[in-house]
This record gives C-alpha cells, structure tokens and sequence, in this order.
C-alpha cells in the first residue's frame, strides 16, 4: 500500500501549511517515530522467535503438513520482521537527520517498504492456506488427507513465494535507487528515481495490490468463522456420544483430542492475523476511495503516514507473537524447545 502513495516528484504537490493545516507536525513526527520504535523492538525479538520455529519445525520433519505450512509461515514471518526492523532503523532520527550520503526514506522505502510488502503479501496467503486446511479437516475430514499433501502443501508454499514476488516485481522495476545531485545538500546522494514509462507496470501492480490482501483477509475470515463454528457443534456431538459410549477407544479419544488442538490453534492464528490485519484494510479501503483524486490524497499523508507507522506495529506483532501460541498450545513443540534449550520436560508429547 506504501507503494502507491509513493509519487513521482514531478507532481504538483500542495503546500507544506496545507498538508499539516488538522495536524501539529511535530505530533505527527513523534508518533510515527514511536510507532516505527515499537515495531523495531517487537520485530528484534520477533525474529529470534521464529529462527527458534523454523529450527524446531525443521526437526519435527515434512510428513505433516502442518509443519510444512507452519515453517513457510516461520521463513516469511522472519523475512517480514527483518525488513520491519530495518525500516525501523531507517526511521531513528540519528539516521533520518544525520548527514548521510543517501536520503533515508528513498533507501528505506527500496530496501525495507518494499520487501516488507512482499513478504507480509506471502504471510497473508499462507496464513489463508492454514486456514483453509484446517477448514477441510472439521468439515471434510474422510478426504482431506488425500486432497492436501505434505508434497502439495509445499508445492504451494513455494509457488507463494514465487508468485507474490512475480506479482509485486513491478513495483521493485517502476523506480530504482541512483546517485542524484541534491541542490539543497549540494551534493550527490543516492535517491530514488521514477523510471520513465513505468506508469502501465504501477498501475497493473496496483490491481494485484488491490486483489491480493482482500482476497487473503477473505479466506481467512471465511474458514475461521466455518471452523470455529463447526467446532463447537462438533465438540457438543461428541460430548453426548462420550456419555451414551463410555466405551470409547482411548487411543481414538487421543487423537481427537490432539486435532482438535491443532484446530485451535490454527483458530487462534487465524484470529490474531484479522485483528492484526484488518486495520490496513480498512485504511486500504479508505485510500482506493480517495485514490482518484490526487490533491485529496496528498493532504491527507500525514494521517496516512502515522496510520501506515501503526500498521506497522501490528503487523510485526503477528509475525512475533506464533512463538508464543505453539509454546502454550503445543505440548509436542514445547517439547522440542526444551530439548533444544537442555530442559527435562515432564509433559506428554503431543500436540
């Protein structure tokens, strides 16, 4: 979404009083520091978490294809936060007032924005995968280890990869970093510049912006409302079958028991992805319909920025916070940190 509110400089832009006339400058600025700080320290501990989850996921081995799903979740979770905590470096105003041989926002905005867009576009669609298998088990549970395997999950993980980059490669090739005299430095600094022609490649990478978040958030919210729903009916089932059939399979209860561990925390994810992810649809909605009418737009950047600084935080913590919900909701992985930190465990390994 940054990448379409970043113009070419030849446009006529309002003044500087007209832009800040409903907002204080200097409040703006703080809060955007602040929030690109916050985003930076949850991002820092957020990418030792899921190096720990790509690890133990690693370990645990590809026959399940929630592991496979879950480590691609871990991989584009850690590049997302890597490219968070650079944007947060770029935004320290050491860095973003120091007198650097490039402009920081131009290099922030090539090196961090971009690529956080990219991989928060891999997150969005994985997490719909999950969500989507984990749909197909409640509800169709006698064909959906034949329609999902470990070899077609990652068929899929990879083809994310691979097609959301294709996707968002003409935002990368519209406009490229070069060293460009600066009159007011007087100097030349590396800048961004506007290739010329470029305007067919941003518009059709606009649509595929415009398509692809939506599209995620939708599969998301959709196969969670089904499987939560489906759930509780089918705990209740279950509940009165235990009572008129005492005699259940131990072994069977088990293995219940740990899909419907699974189910939930693939629920919660789910969840903490729509709380997190929903504000940037919201401003996404907002600036597509505003978006044909450049003034209007552009005087209203600095509510964009300081929603685009919030967003951020939200974004990282999803990427961070997975650590913590396989911790406390999976026995089998809070096994295997232990093992991996030396700790005795005395739970029952399990999901």
């Amino acid at each position: 979404m940054e990448s379409e509110l970043n113009m070419n400089s030849s446009t006529a832009l309002p003044t500087q009083s007209e832009c800040l006339a409903h907002i204080d400058y200097r409040f703006m600025e703080i809060t955007i520091i602040i929030n690109h700080t916050i985003s930076g320290v949850i991002s820092f501990f957020g990418i030792v978490g899921n190096v720990i989850n790509i690890i133990i996921f690693y370990r645990q081995g590809f026959k399940d294809t929630v592991n496979i799903s879950l480590l691609g979740l871990a991989l584009s979770d850690l590049l997302s936060l890597i490219t968070s905590l650079w944007v947060a470096i770029c935004w320290n105003p050491l860095m973003y007032y120091a007198d650097l041989p490039f402009v920081p926002e131009d290099v922030e905005y090539m090196t961090g924005s971009l690529p956080h867009l990219l991989c928060t576009r891999i997150t969005a669609w994985i997490t719909a995968f999950v969500a989507l298998e984990r749909c197909l088990c409640i509800v169709i549970p006698l064909h959906v280890r034949t329609i999902i395997t470990p070899f077609r999950t990652a068929v899929y993980i990879v083809s994310t990869f691979i097609v959301v980059a294709i996707a968002q490669a003409g935002s990368f090739y519209s406009s490229s970093l070069q060293w460009v005299f600066n009159s007011a430095r007087n100097r030349t600094v590396m800048s961004r510049v506007v290739r010329e022609g470029s305007q067919e490649i941003e518009s059709i990478t606009y649509s595929l912006n415009l398509v692809s978040p939506f599209g995620s958030f939708i599969i998301v919210v959709l196969c969670t409302a089904i499987t939560a729903i489906q759930l509780r009916r089918k705990s209740e089932w279950r509940m009165k079958t235990t009572m008129a059939k005492s005699t259940r399979k131990d072994n069977e209860a088990d293995v219940m028991a740990k899909e419907k561990k699974v189910i939930k925390l693939v629920v919660m994810i789910s969840v903490i992805f729509i709380v997190s992810f929903l504000p940037a649809n919201v401003i996404h909605i907002i600036y597509c319909s505003i978006s044909s009418q450049l003034r209007l737009v552009l005087l209203y950047i600095p509510y964009l920025s300081i929603s685009f600084s919030f967003i951020k935080v939200l974004e990282a913590f999803n990427a961070s916070i997975s650590i913590v919900l396989y911790y406390v909701m999976s026995s089998k992985f809070r096994n295997n940190f232990h093992d991996m930190l030396g700790i005795k465990s005395t739970s029952i390994n399990g999901k």
